[in-house]
């Protein structure tokens, strides 16, 4: 086989030889040796054009060999380039670049099977409307053969290796550029990708066709037109093209910028235009990072091509005015493209905030920039994937003075910005005082108002378009969170109402409602609060005819009835009145409709029917007038069996909605005769009727009610109650109901029943079977209604002469009592159903009655289930209202009216049960709290009048008041089980002495819960419990360092008022005072200075004419001596508390020894100097009145408020006042107390500033607006992306970017931490390196390498050079007269220093992070650099010293 060698023999052969040669060659297809002579020979032209077509020939059937789809399936294309099989082609290849007319009849050959590949494909590869308008007027006829069988990404890829090999190939084929142009705009990705690829060397070839003047307007591509047309599907569409296309139109778009010696006139036009600015604008809006940095180097290289233009431009449109003279205008823009980067490229939060006021100024003056501009920072803000970023964004959107720009992008509003300030995460409730309050009314979301402010602004600016908008935006967040979508609409409410009329909602506004009244919230009280918002929008549309009016006010009857109509019916009949006349109404059978006229206008239907009186029933109004109508009903339905009874029932909804109370009264009960009207067989004749079944139930309930008339009593006989059941029962079995319409079957028997025992005696037989019949119901359905029902009757036999409190009942009570419990497992058994709060309460009622509880200090089983159950709804409640204001009330009521069966033998049931209430607490979870926040809203601002408030109609007292509950219930228990509370607690509570973990605050909340019920006890617990409790447990407390200041504080006091009553005579204060000597545990002495000093200033106050001296005396000369202590903490607290023991201990010091009273007064007035009024001080601010600070406000806060800086739960006294039961006695119990807000120890200032600052928005100062240093990472304005530069399978183009880069080449092929790889890779691009090499190119894909390098690995150049081939790559790299270099430390290692001048061609070698660099390499460096040591550490990481020595040799060479 031919070599180099003989080939240069063969240049001496004669032009036959050589011809019999090349022939020999091509015949036994040993390409590679063929090449090699060619290569070396010059041979004649003539020569090698006899040959081109035979080479041609044997390269098209090597190529579809290769291409052939019979062929393993082999998706790496260069392995299947590779193959065995196909090895030659590389070597036919490299023969096309020494046969020059061989590349005109491959790129024919190529054509060929590109316009076959389209003309089969074209349904597929392309839009039908880009196809036929775009794409088929410049396809040529298919060829006659066909290429179906071959694999066309093969081509792709042996075109892209051939022009990579030699970019003088890539030669003028009009037809191979247009066939790639189109495909690049394909549907289907790999081809889209392959030849947007082959557009990086065509595109020069490409211009050249699209610019040329000599191309008819009919051939001539106009490539922008098509550019255009996807861009207004991407605008005409949700999703616009696949993102493959929008990369290559981008690409292309890019390329033809940088290549392009002059812009076209069409590409003039397309640029002129407004698609060609906001067809950038959303590139640089994708979510796709690659996008946004190519779209940002396309406006700055048009920028740039606009300047170059031969003839100047001028125009204008949406989103730009050239030209830009105004050096305003070109330092906006300048800016615009820095903080773009900043927000959009390379975030960074610390340098956004620092250019707020320069993103404030793009919407500053329309005339300087476009706000489309402004609002695209604001929009890539909002999509960063920081949330701090997004947050601040929102803040910088809400302080625009002009929120008219908004109406320049209605688009991203609805789609960005409006979704955006919906996100659950932004609605954070915080309380309006410093206390981290429990109370409703304190509670506040600053960041709502905020929001409405700003929907408010932007309807003023522009009404119209942002109220369509916004309900296109309320439309798509109906399953969102459900307090935006109620701000969201409070905040169009509230523009309504602030412009008086000015501002009103058209029939396109209100076409929204009926799907926004279909929606449904989680919660009552948004529910009720949205709903309402709905409805009150309708009282501002004058403009909407009255039929339109009312069809959509029917729309929400339709779905909710008229619970939200009813509340504010009376404002639409006076909007109706004012708005509209009689002589509008339209007639027409719908009932609802019939129903809204006659309420808005007393308009009734020509003809009453029985479904308008029906659907009258449903809403509280007056319906006197119709009395005659509505009894001959009600007795035609008695009467008349065969009637039809849908709906029927309703006629006696008055005790719901007080519809009918003007028409039917006692009256007309009592002339009712049940045994004469009805015959009890017809209610089950033939087939069983629900709605007739129901007709007659609530019939008899209401006679039951209020009919005097005896004949009730036996109407209906327990006996026949047992057998409806049963007819009840084989009906929902044989009509196979689902378990929902069974449910409603009999859960109506059962209310039956209850009517029936309100007017019957049970005998204790019946008795017997209701309680069977009850269980079987457990059996048979056990459904929501039916169980609601059964709870109820029990209730009622629990509250009635069923039972009594004595013994002989005892086993009815169980038997109910164990039918309640089954109940609550069933419900209980998995999440609690939301809308069935109202059995979950029930339960709650019926199972802690009172004739319950009674019996549970005798009845281990009741009692243990009451704790078990009861610690189950706790834990229930965590996430719901309600639940624990009620077990809380339920236990407290029985302690004010029962505390007689209250023993301490088992008893622990109930104080375990209200230790574990009162310690619960839920007010951390957002979602928790902003439901009284939505509440304040609706009672404040939508003028609805309900008793009580929404909330207390929803969820009855609000939350607070099961704390109040608890507190109410400790201070009645009998004194004999304050005792055994108080042993109890401290003995077998080990949290409440020591926590769990030391730092938790959530627990430690939980332990001063519990301390502070521990306080409430000390009033009336025996002495000897108090001190002996004090002895065992609390002093151990104190020396076992408790370590939450606020547990202390509560140990504190009771230990003080425990000496106090002992009058000092107790062997508790000698011990504590031995605690003042041992100044090893400093927080330990000042815990005991201060129990000895409030103990003996309580005992002093109490009787000075008894008091003992001594206790003072002994007090002093060890507070004197911690003065001057050496713990700076013992001696703080001691000389500061002078300012306390001067004044409330002179009149007594003063009358002993001089010496003595001279030091503590000297020791005064020395505290006194350094005294800091309104801040923290460790002394006189720490300390309170064991004694009348003894009451509920001091105690749960108040106290620890007025001592400490901490943020701790508070209970105002009006809300003791308010839940206190109204026979509290203060003088018996315990007195409420004052609110002191004046003493609280306010030193949290930041807290308050943070506290007001969420409130407003954010204000920027002229100075801020003044100055504005930005940082510009990498010179954002003047770099462009080059995009076709990757060393790794590609040459550099011609138009290669503008990025400086120095010679210096760093090889870290020896690093092999990704993380430190990433900072050299990224160290490397910011110092403008020319070459970076690491041992596996794979790892730009690690993430720990991604996460340090960012985005540097797309900008550096770098290329894999193995550990093996290192000395390899420096030798070549010396050939081309670069100095070795090696970053190490060896004994002739040279200092890196001023003195040291680096070559401009060096190269670095980093040694590995543990062992530096091996000998081996050592060898081939022609020196070696060590950084200047000066510390005691001998070493740096690798990073850092890279940094050093790569800084050193850019600040000398670039």
């Amino acid at each position: 086989m031919p070599t180099k060698s003989s080939a240069l023999i063969t240049k001496y052969l004669s032009k036959q030889a050589q011809s019999q040669l090349i022939h020999e060659l091509l015949d036994s297809k040993d390409f590679k040796s063929l090449y090699d002579i060619l290569s070396t020979l010059d041979v004649d032209n003539d020569l090698l054009k006899e040959n081109t077509n035979h080479i041609f020939a044997i390269l098209k059937e090597t190529l579809t060999s290769c291409m052939s789809e019979s062929n393993e399936n082999v998706y790496d294309y260069d392995a299947k380039l590779n193959t065995p099989i196909n090895n030659s082609i590389n070597d036919l290849i490299n023969l096309v670049t020494v046969f020059p007319s061989l590349i005109n009849n491959l790129m024919n050959w190529a054509c060929d099977i590109l316009v076959e590949f389209i003309t089969r494909n074209s349904s597929t590869l392309f839009k039908k409307d880009i196809y036929y308008n775009f794409i088929k007027p410049h396809i040529p006829p298919a060829p006659v053969c066909s290429f179906e069988s071959l694999d066309i990404n093969v081509l792709f890829h042996m075109l892209e290796r051939l022009f990579l090999l030699d970019e003088s190939l890539c030669v003028k084929n009009k037809l191979l550029d247009t066939l790639l142009f189109f495909l690049q705009l394909s549907e289907w990705e790999e081809i889209s990708q392959s030849c947007s690829k082959l557009m990086r060397w065509r595109i020069k070839t490409i211009i050249g066709n699209i610019d040329s003047s000599v191309a008819s307007s009919e051939t001539k591509l106009d490539v922008w037109k098509i550019i255009e047309a996807i861009y207004s599907e991407h605008i005409c569409t949700e999703t616009g093209p696949p993102k493959w296309i929008f990369k290559a139109v981008f690409l292309f778009w890019l390329r033809y910028l940088i290549n392009c010696s002059r812009i076209s006139c069409n590409f003039i036009d397309f640029l002129k235009s407004d698609s060609y600015w906001n067809f950038i604008q959303l590139g640089l809006i994708s979510s796709v990072h690659e996008f946004k940095k190519i779209a940002l180097s396309v406006l700055k290289m048009t920028f740039q091509k606009l300047n170059e233009c031969d003839v100047p431009l001028q125009f204008s449109n949406e989103y730009i005015s050239y030209p830009i003279d105004d050096k305003l205008q070109i330092t906006a823009w300048k800016k615009f493209i820095t903080l773009y980067e900043i927000i959009a490229i390379d975030t960074a939060l610390n340098q956004f905030e620092d250019a707020s006021s320069d993103v404030l100024e793009l919407f500053g003056n329309k005339n300087i920039i476009h706000p489309n501009w402004g609002l695209l920072i604001l929009s890539s803000g909002m999509k960063s994937s920081m949330e701090s970023v997004r947050k601040y964004t929102l803040k910088l959107m809400f302080a625009i003075n002009d929120k008219s720009i908004f109406t320049h992008n209605l688009k991203d509003l609805q789609t960005i910005y409006i979704p955006n300030m919906l996100q659950a995460s932004n609605f954070v409730v915080v309380s309006e005082n410093l206390t981290n309050s429990i109370l409703n009314e304190d509670l506040a979301c600053p960041y709502s108002d905020i929001l409405v402010n700003f929907i408010v602004e932007l309807i003023q600016a522009s009404p119209s378009p942002i109220l369509s908008t916004l309900f296109e935006v309320l439309q798509k967040q109906t399953s969102g969170f459900d307090p935006a979508k109620i701000y969201l609409t409070y905040g169009i409410y509230s523009a309504l109402l602030k412009s008086k009329k000015s501002i009103s909602l058209e029939i396109q506004h209100l076409l929204f409602l009926p799907n926004l009244f279909r929606s449904n919230c989680e919660e009552k009280v948004f529910k009720t609060t949205w709903q309402v918002l709905l409805l009150k929008l309708l009282l501002h549309c004058p403009s909407v005819n009255l039929n339109n009016w009312i069809e959509i006010i029917a729309g929400s009857i339709k779905v909710h009835g008229y619970e939200y109509f009813q509340l504010v019916a009376e404002d639409f009949r006076d909007y109706a009145v004012v708005n509209y006349g009689k002589g509008d109404i339209k007639e027409t059978d719908d009932i609802i409709h019939q129903v809204l006229t006659f309420i808005l206008f007393d308009v009734t239907p020509k003809f009453i029917s029985e479904a308008f009186l029906l659907e009258l029933c449903k809403i509280s109004i007056n319906t006197r007038q119709f009395e005659t109508q509505y009894n001959q009903l009600l007795m035609s339905k008695i009467r008349n069996h065969e009637q039809n009874y849908t709906n029927a029932s309703l006629i006696f909804a008055m005790n719901n909605s007080g519809s009918t109370a003007t028409v039917f009264t006692d009256i007309t009960w009592n002339s009712i005769d049940l045994k004469k009207s009805i015959d009890k067989k017809t209610l089950f004749d033939k087939v069983f009727q629900y709605d007739k079944f129901e007709f007659f139930v609530e019939l008899y309930g209401k006679i039951s009610k209020y009919s005097y008339n005896q004949q009730i009593n036996d109407f209906i006989s327990f006996e026949d109650i047992n057998n409806y059941y049963l007819v009840i029962k084989d009906c929902t079995v044989s009509n196979t109901l689902n378990s929902k319409h069974k449910d409603k079957y009999y859960s109506k028997l059962f209310e039956l029943l209850g009517y029936y025992l309100t007017v019957n005696a049970l005998t204790a037989n019946e008795l017997t079977d209701l309680i069977d019949l009850l269980k079987r119901n457990l059996r048979d359905s056990s459904g929501y209604l039916s169980n609601l029902k059964i709870v109820a009757i029990i209730n009622y036999i629990f509250s009635s002469s069923y039972v009594s409190n004595s013994s002989k009942d005892d086993q009815t009570v169980q038997e109910l009592f164990n039918i309640c419990v089954e109940i609550w497992d069933f419900v209980s058994n998995g999440r609690l159903v939301l809308n069935q709060s109202a059995l979950h309460l029930a339960l709650i009622d019926t199972i802690y009655h009172s004739t319950v509880l009674s019996r549970a200090f005798n009845n281990v089983q009741i009692s243990k289930s009451l704790l078990n159950i009861g610690n189950n709804f706790v834990l229930s409640a965590i996430p719901r209202r309600s639940f624990l204001p009620l077990l809380s009330f339920k236990l407290n009521e029985f302690v004010c009216n029962f505390t007689e069966y209250i023993t301490v033998e088992n008893g622990s049931w109930l104080l375990d049960l209200a230790l574990n209430i009162f310690s619960t607490d839920h007010v951390e979870f957002n979602i928790f709290k902003i439901k009284p926040v939505i509440a304040k809203l609706f009672d404040k601002h939508l003028k609805v009048y309900i008793p009580g408030g929404l909330y207390e109609m929803v969820y009855g007292p609000e939350e607070v008041s099961y704390k109040v509950n608890i507190i109410s219930l400790v201070v009645r228990l009998p004194s004999v089980y304050q005792n055994y509370m108080m042993c109890h607690v401290f003995e077998n509570d080990i949290n409440i002495t020591k926590p769990k973990k030391r730092t938790d605050g959530p627990e430690n909340l939980i332990r001063l819960e519990k301390w502070q019920l521990m306080l409430l006890l000390l009033p009336n617990v025996e002495l000897n419990v108090l001190s002996d409790v004090v002895a065992d447990k609390l002093i151990g407390i104190l020396k076992n360092d408790e370590p939450s200041p606020l547990c202390r504080i509560c140990c504190e006091w009771i230990c003080a008022y425990e000496i106090s009553r002992n009058k000092g005579k107790t062997r508790n204060l000698k011990t504590i005072q031995n605690l003042l000597v041992d100044h090893s545990k400093p927080v330990l002495v000042v815990s005991a200075t201060r129990v000895c000093y409030m103990a003996i200033k309580s005992i002093k106050s109490e009787n000075i004419t008894n008091f003992d001296f001594n206790l003072l005396n002994e007090f002093l000369s060890y507070l004197i001596t911690n003065s001057t202590s050496n713990k700076p903490a013992i001696r703080h607290f001691s000389s500061s508390l002078m300012l306390s023991v001067w004044p409330d201990f002179q009149d007594v010091i003063t009358l002993g020894d001089k010496t003595l009273s001279n030091t503590v007064e000297n020791l005064y007035l020395n505290a006194k100097k350094t005294q800091i009024h309104g801040q923290y001080r460790t002394g006189d601010a720490n300390i309170w009145d064991i004694v009348k600070d003894l009451n509920l406000t001091s105690i749960f806060g108040g106290t620890l408020l007025k001592v400490t800086d901490h943020d701790v739960p508070y209970i105002r006294g009006k809300t003791f006042k308010k839940y206190l039961t109204s026979n509290y006695n203060e003088a018996k119990f315990m007195p409420i107390g004052k609110d002191e807000y004046g003493l609280w120890l306010g030193k949290r200032d930041s807290i308050k500033k943070s506290l007001r600052e969420s409130k407003k928005e954010i204000i920027l100062t002229s100075e801020q607006n003044k100055a504005s240093p930005l940082q510009t990472k990498s010179g954002a304005w003047e770099t462009v992306l080059n995009i076709d530069n990757n060393t790794d399978d590609m040459r550099n183009s011609d138009a290669s970017n503008k990025i400086e880069r120095s010679d210096l080449i760093v090889v870290a092929s020896l690093v092999d931490k990704p993380p430190n790889l990433g900072g050299i890779c990224r160290l490397c691009d910011v110092l403008g390196v020319g070459l970076l090499t690491v041992n596996d190119i794979r790892v730009k894909t690690h993430p720990q390498f991604k996460n340090v390098a960012v985005t540097a690995d797309h900008w550096m150049p770098m290329e894999e050079v193995r550990i093996d081939n290192i000395v390899q790559f420096m030798k070549s790299k010396k050939a081309e007269g670069y100095t070795l270099i090696g970053l190490e430390q060896t004994d002739e290692s040279i200092k890196l220093d001023n003195n040291y001048k680096f070559p401009p061609k060096s190269l670095i070698l980093l040694g590995t992070e543990a062992e530096g660099i091996p000998g081996v390499l050592l060898g081939e460096l022609d020196l070696c650099l060590e950084i200047k040591q000066f510390g005691v550490i001998r070493s740096m990481n690798i990073q850092t010293a890279t940094a050093v020595i790569v800084y050193a040799y850019t600040i000398q060479n670039m």
